[in-house]
């Protein structure tokens, strides 16, 4: 265990010092290089997994709930709009095309209401720290906003589509852009400008 902590350190400290690039390290190389002794367990039995902090038993494994709820492969076009939400701005109806700047991301944003940018074909390695889809104006992503919860996972996005939502404090208005962004190191992993189709 304690050579699980000192390499998980020493992740972090790289992630510090040469920023989310270094952080795309798989925490399962780290298990593989200190062998099979990678659970610990509570006071209550349960089993943790040291490199993800999660419940490491069968029943746990089938029951995790999702870490990005926001995250849908299979969500229809019916379920990402929000019945309270109008399509009224604009904007509604814009596209935008993510370039691939870092950690192999791209993707095609379009605003369907005024609260909604549904992302298709969304590709992205799941590596970093604390990567979300951002909003913006200007491309200026170190004032902008989450729009999603951290898209961050052991396994990467292959064409899959993603829902992002406007913070309630925020309009159309303030969004022209979004981001895959690194918010711990302020990294754009790709974005794109919204135009009119």
């Amino acid at each position: 265990m304690r050579r699980l902590t000192g390499k998980l350190i020493t992740l972090a400290l790289l992630a510090t010092l040469f920023g989310c690039e270094t952080a795309a390290i798989d925490t399962a190389d780290v298990s593989e290089d200190i062998g099979a002794d990678t659970t610990t367990t509570e006071e209550d039995g349960t089993a943790i997994d040291a490199a993800t902090g999660l419940d490491a038993s069968e029943d746990a494994a089938n029951s995790q709930p999702d870490a990005s709820p926001d995250a849908s492969a299979d969500a229809s076009p019916d379920a990402d709009v929000d019945p309270g939400c109008p399509a009224t701005h604009a904007r509604v109806g814009w596209v935008a095309e993510l370039s691939t700047k870092s950690h192999a991301v791209s993707g095609h944003a379009e605003i369907i209401d005024d609260c909604t940018v549904r992302i298709t074909d969304f590709h992205f390695d799941g590596g970093g720290i604390d990567v979300r889809i951002y909003g913006a104006k200007d491309a200026n992503y170190l004032v902008g906003f989450p729009m999603t919860e951290d898209l961050v996972r052991p396994t990467p996005y292959s064409g899959e589509t993603i829902i992002a939502r406007l913070p309630t404090d925020v309009s159309l208005d303030d969004l022209d852009g979004i981001s895959a962004w690194c918010v711990d190191f302020a990294v754009d992993f790709g974005s794109g400008t919204f135009a009119a189709p």
